[in-house]
């Protein structure tokens, strides 16, 4: 069998046809991905600030950055203005009643403690009796008083001391 050269010729634009038609398929794919592609892109350079462009994208983040940025600051400063004044607040608070005579019922009698960060602030006493009623208020600086202290009064600021421990 004798393969002729018309034989070839026939074989060669067989297989340039088929090359042609494989090059033509990746021809059509590749135009619709860019056709794909290119409308991405005019709808991100149209639609990302209206009417603008990437440039005007760009200035308006720096901007809004800048802002943030400002704001940032005036906020850490409000925290620190924060953090300061709450130690001087009543933070540490407890209450003890209890009964100051035996002829009287109930406990109705109680003693307060109020401190702030510092361990400074009062203690409140109210003593209940049957004809009378007092009150007493007494200074507390770092955890002590310059004057005395029931044992109420100690076990109420031992008390808001500790309630403070445990929710910090």
């Amino acid at each position: 069998m004798n393969i002729g050269a018309t034989d070839i010729l026939g074989i060669g634009v067989i297989v340039l046809f088929i090359f042609c038609v494989i090059l033509l398929i990746f021809t059509i794919r590749g135009m619709g991905k860019i056709k794909k592609m290119n409308l991405r892109y005019n709808k991100f350079m149209k639609d990302a600030v209206t009417g603008g462009n990437l440039d005007n994208v760009i200035d308006s983040l720096i901007d809004n950055d800048d802002a943030l940025t400002i704001k940032t600051k005036e906020m850490s400063q409000q925290i620190a203005n924060l953090k300061k004044t709450l130690t001087y607040c009543g933070q540490k608070i407890s209450i003890v009643r209890y009964n100051a005579f035996a002829d009287v019922g109930s406990d109705q009698s109680f003693s307060i403690a109020l401190l702030d960060e510092r361990d400074n602030g009062i203690t409140i006493t109210g003593i209940y009796a049957r004809e009378s009623s007092s009150i007493y208020a007494k200074p507390i600086e770092a955890g002590q008083s310059k004057y005395a202290l029931s044992t109420e009064e100690i076990q109420a600021l031992e008390l808001a001391k500790k309630e403070y421990r445990e929710r910090v």
